[in-house]
């Protein structure tokens, strides 16, 4: 996950910026079962939830919590942005800056699985998600990082479906996406498909520096060593 990214998601949805004391959560703003997700993670001084429907089975939330970090040039907090999906719920991004080993609780996070979430493998549904985060809904560019931590979630898990990960590999070339690209030769599925291995090798050059420095150089080379060995 990227921390910070997460957070300056959370601070953009919620309204937490600034130097004053945001008052208390009031949980009841949000449907019952991130209620109870939200209780569950027994958050420090959490501040009020804030969430936005994607459709008629999915919602995203998010939330900050903790102390006021570098305050007074312009305060941020920790925060977790969330998923929930028929009933169940976990974290797409979290970050807690008061726990000094900076560690997160993957067990907390949405884990999908390959019947209950077979519409969120769907292109559909990336409309639909792309759409719930557009620009105006966000201050400023707050809202981009939603679907890449959704599109995180699904490279590195084994239960999402080829097709998906093949989609996922393919927007590899639409710009540098090096964490993506680890993610997905990380996993277990994409290891043993030929097919994505594939994408990922014959990925076009992608320069992220002045320098001349391709990001997907290493990424290229751990794909076509995994195909060596198929």
């Amino acid at each position: 996950m990227r921390p910070l990214v997460a957070l300056l998601f959370v601070v953009a949805l919620a309204g937490c910026g600034g130097s004053g004391s945001p008052g208390p959560a009031d949980f009841r703003t949000v449907p019952p079962e991130v209620r109870a997700f939200l209780v569950s993670q027994a958050l420090p001084q959490a501040q009020q939830p804030v969430s936005r429907r994607v459709d008629a089975d999915t919602l995203l939330f998010s939330i900050a919590f903790g102390k006021a970090q570098d305050c007074p040039s312009g305060c941020f907090y920790s925060g977790g942005v969330g998923l929930s999906h028929k009933g169940k719920v976990g974290w797409l991004a979290f970050a807690n800056f008061d726990d000094p080993t900076g560690r997160d609780d993957r067990s907390k996070f949405y884990d999908v699985d390959a019947v209950f979430d077979a519409y969120l493998f769907s292109p559909e549904f990336s409309d639909s998600l792309k759409k719930a985060t557009r620009p105006d809904q966000f201050a400023g560019n707050a809202y981009q990082p939603v679907y890449g931590y959704f599109l995180e979630l699904l490279a590195g898990d084994a239960d999402t479906p080829p097709d998906t990960l093949a989609r996922i590999a393919q927007s590899l070339a639409t710009g540098p996406q090096s964490h993506l690209a680890e993610l997905l030769l990380g996993n277990p599925a994409v290891q043993r498909d030929r097919n994505v291995l594939t994408i990922i090798a014959d990925l076009p050059p992608m320069i992220l520096d002045q320098d001349g420095n391709d990001v997907y150089t290493y990424w290229r080379a751990q794909a076509r060593a995994l195909l060596g060995r198929l």
